[in-house]
């Protein structure tokens, strides 16, 4: 761990990276005794067909990305209510919040949103759909969009204001084509959207996927609508795909369950001119001395003991590593990054493992130095993303040009 720590406080003081952000915050109880596996899956599924796509994607127009990923005990109405009150956004950035868990809705409750549990069961600490939606609506961004996958049924609690995929073992794919109709979908509207898997008085449901395992039926067909997105299928706007997301969870669930699900949104929307291809900017400072890199890694190393450190390196490493395989920045200067980074760290042999998209499989070995080289040369990536970081090392996931 001290290794990425260092990792970190070198790259923070050599680059400055001066790009437009979407910030992900993703909530998922993995931990509930009933549908926690179901949730694993979810949040396995929505990371790896959904966010770290459209990351790849919209990084050939100047954006990075932030992860607030919130699972496991992590999961809470306190957590929820901090890094929603706390986010800091700029005028173009994108918000997206993803909720996926236990919720209802009171009997006398005039709203169409459910609350929403957030890993535990008392109704003075359910957290309402809206007020996440309001609180980030006030927010500067160019669009935002706020999902809340969990029942939508009443309950005695107070008001407040499919198709089965084959597993991919192996690297991601993806053309010129789906990353331009990505960008159409995410930039080419402004404004907000909040959005829940059921309609009020419904519950949402699962569906099998074979040796016992299952996923919540909006989020899976939320990837696949992604999916017929960037293979031009449907248009890439927010209608569209929310209309086609509505129709396949409603037609599945009748199908399994006899009973109605129905996606309900609400969009203030207007059109907006998709920005040209935009490298992401980089400012060099000056070479930081080893006095400076040594005490910066020291006060990492005392902040490490939260969660929160490790999510602030695994955004740095993920601002880096894509900073590196940006074929918009010159050459020799993607080479100078990289040799800069492998300077400052006294041990370069930090394994990095490739996984597959779908799956814990390493599909690929290499230690830090010759990893960085590979960045630093690659014409094929169109982008990293890290998926864990421990004392074993790095594992992220590829996605190749097609």
């Amino acid at each position: 761990m001290k290794r990425i720590i260092l990792l970190l406080a070198t790259l923070a003081t050599i680059y400055s990276v001066n790009a437009k952000t979407i910030h992900w915050i993703t909530f998922i109880d993995t931990t509930d005794p009933d549908v926690g596996q179901f949730d694993v899956i979810g949040r396995d599924v929505l990371y790896n067909r959904y966010i770290n796509l459209i990351n790849a994607a919209l990084s050939e127009k100047g954006y990075n990305y932030a992860l607030h990923d919130y699972y496991g005990a992590r999961t809470s109405p306190q957590n929820c209510k901090t890094v929603v009150e706390n986010l800091k956004t700029e005028s173009d950035d994108l918000i997206m919040f993803y909720y996926i868990g236990h919720g209802a809705r009171a009997h006398n409750d005039n709203t169409r949103w459910p609350q929403m549990a957030l890993a535990q069961h008392y109704d003075d600490k359910l957290v309402p759909l809206v007020w996440v939606h309001s609180t980030l609506k006030n927010k500067p961004h160019r669009l935002l969009v706020t999902i809340g996958m969990c029942c939508n049924s009443e309950s005695n609690i107070s008001p407040k204001m499919a198709p089965i995929f084959a597993p991919n073992y192996g690297n991601t794919y993806m053309s010129d084509a789906a990353t331009e109709n990505i960008a159409k979908l995410f930039l080419g509207q402004k404004g907000d959207i909040i959005l829940s898997s059921s309609s009020p008085k419904e519950p949402s449901r699962p569906i099998g996927l074979g040796a016992d395992k299952g996923i919540d039926i909006f989020t899976l067909y939320m990837t696949m609508g992604l999916s017929c997105v960037m293979d031009g299928d449907i248009s890439p706007n927010w209608d569209s795909l929310l209309s086609c997301v509505s129709n396949g969870v409603n037609e599945k669930i009748q199908e399994i369950y006899h009973k109605t699900q129905t996606p309900q949104w609400e969009s203030n929307l207007t059109g907006a001119e998709v920005p040209d291809n935009s490298i992401a900017q980089t400012a060099t400072t000056p070479t930081p001395t080893h006095e400076e890199v040594d005490r910066q890694s020291q006060t990492s190393a005392e902040e490490n003991e939260s969660t929160d450190n490790r999510d602030k390196i695994i955004n740095w490493l993920n601002s880096s590593f894509n900073l590196l395989i940006n074929q918009q920045i010159d050459d020799e200067k993607r080479m100078e990054l990289g040799d800069i980074i492998l300077s400052k760290i006294s041990d370069t042999s930090i394994p990095v493992r490739t996984l597959g998209q779908d799956s814990d499989v390493v599909v690929g070995r290499q230690d830090l130095k010759d990893f960085v080289g590979r960045l630093s040369t690659s014409r094929v990536l169109k982008g990293i993303a890290v998926a864990n970081m421990n004392s074993s090392g790095i594992y992220v996931r590829e996605i190749y040009q097609k």
